[in-house]
């Protein structure tokens, strides 16, 4: 499902306008009218899509590569 989340740490190499919004940290602004904006196109959002673009992404064999490449 989409996401909001802020601009922190290497949260924006992972949402993009496909899958969530991204908001600048400490911005109570901009997450309220994220939060208004995602209601609003919540239907909009390919949920399939999200799914799949994560399993594909963050599944066993991929997470256990990147770990035994970062350690080699």
């Amino acid at each position: 499902m989409p996401v909001i989340s802020s601009r922190v740490g290497g949260i924006a190499e992972v949402i993009d306008n496909e899958n969530g919004i991204l908001v600048e940290s400490e911005n109570t602004k901009q997450l309220a009218d994220a939060m208004q904006q995602l209601m609003d196109n919540y239907a909009v959002y390919d949920k399939g899509k999200i799914a799949a673009a994560a399993t594909e992404k963050f599944n066993y064999n991929n997470i256990g590569r990147q770990i035994t490449d970062f350690y080699k």
